[in-house]
Protein backbone atom coordinates (compact mmCIF):
# COMPACT_ATOMS: atom_id res chain seq x y z
CA UNK A 1 0.00 0.00 0.00
CA UNK A 2 1.13 3.47 -0.82
CA UNK A 3 0.13 6.66 1.14
CA UNK A 4 -0.09 7.68 4.49
CA UNK A 5 1.48 4.88 7.11
CA UNK A 6 -1.85 4.92 9.27
CA UNK A 7 -3.76 3.88 6.19
CA UNK A 8 -6.41 1.44 6.45
CA UNK A 9 -7.38 0.32 2.89
CA UNK A 10 -5.35 0.54 -0.23
CA UNK A 11 -8.30 2.80 -2.11
CA UNK A 12 -11.50 4.55 -1.78
CA UNK A 13 -13.56 1.70 -3.29
CA UNK A 14 -12.16 -1.08 -0.96
CA UNK A 15 -13.22 1.46 2.18
CA UNK A 16 -16.58 1.95 0.64
CA UNK A 17 -17.06 -2.20 -0.27
CA UNK A 18 -15.91 -2.29 3.54
CA UNK A 19 -18.44 0.16 4.87
CA UNK A 20 -21.38 -1.30 2.83
CA UNK A 21 -20.36 -5.06 4.17
CA UNK A 22 -20.36 -3.84 7.94
CA UNK A 23 -23.83 -1.49 7.84
CA UNK A 24 -25.48 -4.11 5.11
CA UNK A 25 -26.76 -5.87 8.44
CA UNK A 26 -28.47 -3.38 10.37
CA UNK A 27 -30.58 -2.74 7.10
CA UNK A 28 -31.22 -5.92 6.32
CA UNK A 29 -33.55 -6.54 9.08
CA UNK A 30 -35.21 -3.04 8.59
CA UNK A 31 -35.94 -4.13 4.85
CA UNK A 32 -36.83 -7.58 5.46
CA UNK A 33 -39.97 -5.95 8.14
CA UNK A 34 -40.64 -3.20 6.33
CA UNK A 35 -41.07 -5.09 3.33
CA UNK A 36 -43.24 -7.55 5.43
CA UNK A 37 -45.67 -4.36 6.26
CA UNK A 38 -46.02 -3.27 3.16
CA UNK A 39 -46.88 -6.87 1.93
CA UNK A 40 -49.30 -6.99 4.83
CA UNK A 41 -50.55 -3.02 3.89
CA UNK A 42 -51.18 -4.42 0.32
CA UNK A 43 -53.04 -7.41 1.39
CA UNK A 44 -55.43 -5.47 3.86
CA UNK A 45 -56.06 -2.71 1.58
CA UNK A 46 -57.03 -5.44 -1.39
CA UNK A 47 -59.47 -6.51 1.05
CA UNK A 48 -60.69 -3.68 2.19
CA UNK A 49 -60.92 -1.95 -1.54
CA UNK A 50 -64.89 -2.46 -2.09
CA UNK A 51 -65.61 -2.32 1.29
CA UNK A 52 -66.26 1.19 3.37
CA UNK A 53 -66.29 0.15 7.00
CA UNK A 54 -65.06 -3.26 7.30
CA UNK A 55 -65.03 -6.66 6.95
CA UNK A 56 -64.95 -9.89 9.35
CA UNK A 57 -63.33 -13.20 7.90
CA UNK A 58 -61.00 -16.12 9.52
CA UNK A 59 -57.55 -15.69 10.61
CA UNK A 60 -56.62 -18.88 8.21
CA UNK A 61 -57.36 -16.88 5.22
CA UNK A 62 -55.39 -13.66 6.00
CA UNK A 63 -52.67 -16.34 6.98
CA UNK A 64 -53.06 -18.32 3.40
CA UNK A 65 -52.62 -14.66 1.29
CA UNK A 66 -48.97 -14.43 3.14
CA UNK A 67 -50.15 -11.65 6.01
CA UNK A 68 -47.67 -11.99 8.48
CA UNK A 69 -49.58 -11.23 12.40
CA UNK A 70 -45.80 -10.34 13.83
CA UNK A 71 -45.45 -7.22 12.47
CA UNK A 72 -47.70 -3.95 13.00
CA UNK A 73 -47.24 0.02 13.18
CA UNK A 74 -49.31 0.20 16.38
CA UNK A 75 -51.71 -1.37 18.32
CA UNK A 76 -54.27 0.01 20.71
CA UNK A 77 -56.73 -0.95 23.38
CA UNK A 78 -59.89 0.50 23.01
CA UNK A 79 -62.63 1.85 25.48
CA UNK A 80 -63.65 -1.71 26.06
CA UNK A 81 -60.82 -3.22 26.32
CA UNK A 82 -60.49 -4.85 22.60
CA UNK A 83 -56.99 -4.88 21.49
CA UNK A 84 -56.51 -3.92 17.91
CA UNK A 85 -53.42 -3.82 16.14
CA UNK A 86 -52.94 -1.06 12.90
CA UNK A 87 -51.21 -1.47 9.55
CA UNK A 88 -50.80 2.12 8.69
CA UNK A 89 -54.47 3.46 8.05
CA UNK A 90 -55.94 -0.26 9.03
CA UNK A 91 -57.05 -1.98 12.02
CA UNK A 92 -57.67 -5.47 12.75
CA UNK A 93 -59.09 -7.38 15.92
CA UNK A 94 -58.65 -11.09 16.64
CA UNK A 95 -61.68 -13.20 18.40
CA UNK A 96 -61.19 -15.78 20.68
CA UNK A 97 -62.90 -17.56 17.51
CA UNK A 98 -59.85 -17.13 15.00
CA UNK A 99 -62.27 -14.48 13.42
CA UNK A 100 -60.55 -11.59 12.21
CA UNK A 101 -62.40 -8.30 12.14
CA UNK A 102 -60.88 -5.56 9.71
CA UNK A 103 -61.28 -1.92 9.59
CA UNK A 104 -60.08 1.00 7.83
CA UNK A 105 -58.77 4.32 9.91
CA UNK A 106 -58.37 7.84 8.67
CA UNK A 107 -55.83 7.94 11.63
CA UNK A 108 -54.73 5.95 14.23
CA UNK A 109 -56.72 6.68 17.14
CA UNK A 110 -55.70 7.36 20.72
CA UNK A 111 -58.86 5.16 22.24
CA UNK A 112 -61.05 3.42 19.79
Amino acid sequence: MRGRTDKRFCSSRCRNLFNNKRKAGNRLLIRQINNALLRNLEILSALLAAEYHGIRLDRQQLAEKGFDFRYSTASRFSQRGNYYCFIYEYAYRILPDETIILLRCLRIPESI
